[in-house]
Order: C-alpha cells, then sequence, then structure tokens
C-alpha cells in the first residue's frame, strides 16, 4: 500500500514539474511597454480646478482641448494629428489652442463634463465663451467609439475656430 501510494505521488510530481517547465517553454514572452509621453510642450495648460477662471478671464471665446495624459486616445491625438499638423503648417505650436489635463477626473463626473463643457468623451476640442454669467459652447469636436478623430476632423475643426490658417499647408 505505501509503494503504491509512493508511485502515485512520484507520478504526480513529475506530470506537475513536466507540465509547468512545458507552460513555461512556450509562454508568450512579456512585451515591454514604454510608455508614451506628450512630446511637444504645451503651455498655457490648466487642470480641472483652474480651466474655470481662465474662461471667465478671457476677453471673448476660448478655444481648449481637454485630455487625459494616460489615456491612449489622447497620446494617439498628440503624437499623431497635432503632430502632424505642426508639421504640415511648419508650426512651432498652437498658440489659440488651450490645453486642459483632466487626468484627475473621475468616470463618475462624465457626466459634468457634458453639463459644464459641453463634451462627454476625451480627448475633446472645444470652442466656450463666458459672458454675462452664462458658459456658451460655440462648437466642439470630441473622441467617441463610433467615430474616432481624424486629421482632417481636427485640421477642418482648427481651421474653422481660426487657430490655423488654411492657407498655410507645407503640402
Amino acid at each position: 500500500m505505501i509503494k503504491r501510494f509512493i508511485f502515485y505521488l512520484t507520478v504526480s510530481a513529475l506530470l506537475v514539474v513536466g507540465t509547468y517547465r512545458f507552460y513555461k517553454s512556450y509562454q508568450p514572452k512579456e512585451a515591454e511597454v514604454v510608455k508614451e509621453t506628450i512630446q511637444f510642450r504645451i503651455s498655457p495648460l490648466f487642470y480641472e480646478q483652474s480651466i474655470d477662471d481662465y474662461i471667465m478671464t478671457a476677453d471673448g471665446s476660448v478655444c481648449i482641448l481637454f485630455y487625459q495624459e494616460d489615456s491612449l486616445n489622447s497620446l494617439y491625438v498628440f503624437d499623431t494629428i497635432l503632430a502632424r499638423i505642426l508639421e504640415q503648417y511648419n508650426l512651432k505650436s498652437l498658440d489659440n489652442l488651450v490645453y486642459c489635463n483632466l487626468t484627475e477626473i473621475s468616470d463618475a463626473s462624465i457626466t459634468y463634463t457634458k453639463n459644464h463643457w459641453g463634451f462627454y468623451t476625451m480627448p475633446a476640442f472645444v470652442n466656450l465663451q463666458y459672458k454675462e454669467g452664462v458658459l456658451t459652447v460655440h462648437s466642439s469636436l470630441e473622441w467617441n467609439s463610433a467615430s474616432t478623430l481624424t486629421y482632417a476632423m481636427v485640421e477642418n475643426w482648427l481651421i474653422n475656430n481660426k487657430i490655423i490658417n488654411p492657407s498655410l499647408p507645407n503640402s
């Protein structure tokens, strides 16, 4: 009886060790993920707590890019679309575009962003104006799962809001 128990225990141990080694030999390799960062300098930069003060003190309308720095969608807009626009128009920066980092905003307050600034999802380009105690949304362009932002969409929004001059492309 003891010999049989030792035999089964030995066979079980060999099966476990063999299965583990087989798994380790065919296990997918871990991909090295390099956290991307927004490459170009953002100025002026505001956060949820400070953007309203800026909008209220600004003369006229303000064009703002609301984004989350840890969002792949925001990184795509910065590193692909806006970088290409800067290159195409031979610009160092988009001077009339204000950036607002909403990384700290919780998912529960997404309704707040719609009611307050006029968009549901980020990144979002929004043209706002504070006049006589009312915050008015003149135009907005936001990322959504059904229709992601494209170069043409962002370029048209920037042209329509007079942030870039359509007569300057390098192409």
